[in-house]
């Protein structure tokens, strides 16, 4: 497991291994789910993903983690995705809907400026990057 009170960089980003990564996350969840199976993620993003687990007391499936840039741009991608770099996740959480894990996010994310909330049919993008918001749905 780590912590961003570990003493590393709480935006540091690690390659890992398969393995548990906090009590709820496990490396796997992060993994490109191209050929190339690897794994960064940050330690600021898995935290709070973490924090937000244990508010909602329920599993967060992670639909989308890291993406390496070829997976990236085979799925439209943008080319700047913080999914690239480990600092993203797309997320569902089963027993809500889209428009209620957009609202939570929202508030949960955005309220203390934790990073970028998007909204997608089918998924919330959550990041650690700059604090903002996008609607992508139709």
């Amino acid at each position: 497991m780590f912590d961003a009170r570990s003493g590393n960089r709480a935006g540091h980003v690690i390659t890992c291994r398969p393995g548990r990564l906090t009590t709820h996350f496990e490396g796997v969840e992060f993994r490109c789910p191209c050929d190339c199976r690897r794994i960064f993620v940050s330690f600021e993003l898995v935290n709070l993903l973490e924090r937000l687990r244990r508010q909602v007391e329920a599993p967060i499936v992670i639909e989308s983690g890291y993406r390496c840039p070829v997976h990236n741009a085979e799925v439209g991608g943008d080319d700047r995705s913080l999914h690239t770099l480990g600092l993203a996740a797309d997320i569902t959480i089963p027993g809500l809907t889209i428009v209620e894990l957009h609202a939570l996010a929202r508030s949960y994310w955005l309220g203390d400026r934790r990073g970028g909330v998007g909204f997608y049919p089918g998924h919330v993008h959550l990041d650690v990057g700059n604090a903002r918001e996008w609607n992508e749905m139709p």
